[in-house]
């Protein structure tokens, strides 16, 4: 495997100058995170600086960017943050992201058929570090407001694969008395929406499978609570998807939930091949978080903590 993971960190370096994009999912903020992560796990600097200097760019091209986590910057904030928190890169996180709380949170929108809900994964992230910031807790209200007229008033499409990062801000949040009674409103309004879902069949195996882990990790004392969303059934659906691809976007969605990957890796064989498919064809897409071999890469170290 770390012939594998050496494989992928040097294709990302010889490549990573041709992607443009400065996203999470679809850009160069994918790549800085498997290379940081590399870099640890072999225990050479090579990789780091390699990372701190795309990092740097990022950072500074943030002002053109979208407030989407995908391909934007709660994506690129929650990466740093969790990099900082990892000692992965130095810094004192309040200083380091302070410019990109402001824009952050100066606007909250994102499409909820095809986006998470970024800045509550992002905002979660942050409280990490700072539990009592004003400024954060101040975002609390703001996203819990958003949430429920959202989810009150929104009649376009909502998929699985959003309504689980509002699961995910829900329970986290739902551990602190004073918000119960909100997050009780919403959770009212949970059946109806995933009553759509299932209609419009806006869901995949990972999102079913995120969808039981999230309610699996409901601290007992709060699943009375939960009941009745915990009980939801989606039915299955037949998945055609590439199974190395599905192992990257299942790892993926458990990094950013759980901090590791559970999900089984496919064989070393699938895996070999996977790469080498990758590296023939050398398109920008090959080589990102979303599907390509950053996504891999990580999906494999983050798998390699359980």
């Amino acid at each position: 495997m770390n012939n594998l993971l050496q494989r992928i960190a040097n294709t990302l370096v010889l490549y990573s100058y041709h992607i443009n994009d400065n996203g999470l999912f679809t850009g160069r903020t994918g790549i800085i995170y498997y290379l940081y992560n590399y870099s640890y796990y072999v225990g050479n600097e090579y990789y780091s600086d390699f990372a701190g200097d795309l990092l740097d760019k990022v950072l500074k091209a943030s002002n053109g960017l979208s407030n989407d986590f995908e391909h934007g910057l709660t994506g690129i904030g929650w990466i740093v943050s969790r990099l900082l928190r990892e000692n992965l890169v130095d810094g004192e996180p309040n200083k380091v992201l302070q410019n990109v709380d402001k824009k952050v949170f100066s606007r909250i929108a994102c499409d909820p058929e095809i986006s998470l809900l970024g800045h509550a994964i992002y905002l979660l992230e942050r409280l990490k570090f700072d539990p009592d910031g004003l400024n954060l807790l101040e975002q609390i209200d703001n996203i819990l407001k958003i949430c429920e007229n959202g989810l009150q008033k929104y009649v376009g499409k909502i998929s699985l694969y959003h309504i689980n990062s509002v699961l995910y801000f829900l329970i986290a949040i739902d551990k602190e008395r004073k918000y119960f009674d909100r997050v009780e409103n919403i959770r009212k309004l949970l059946p109806n929406v995933l009553k759509r879902i299932i209609d419009q069949r806006l869901y995949d195996a990972t999102d079913q499978l995120i969808f039981n882990q999230l309610i699996e990790n409901v601290g007992t004392v709060y699943l009375p609570r939960w009941n009745y969303i915990r009980l939801y059934q989606f039915p299955k659906m037949i998945d055609y998807t590439d199974p190395v691809e599905r192992y990257i976007y299942t790892a993926r969605m458990q990094e950013i939930y759980f901090g590791i990957a559970s999900i089984n890796a496919p064989s070393d064989q699938q895996i070999n091949d996977f790469i080498d498919r990758k590296q023939e064809s050398i398109t920008l897409d090959g080589f990102l978080y979303q599907k390509g071999l950053a996504g891999l890469g990580c999906a494999i170290l983050k798998s390699n903590l359980k």
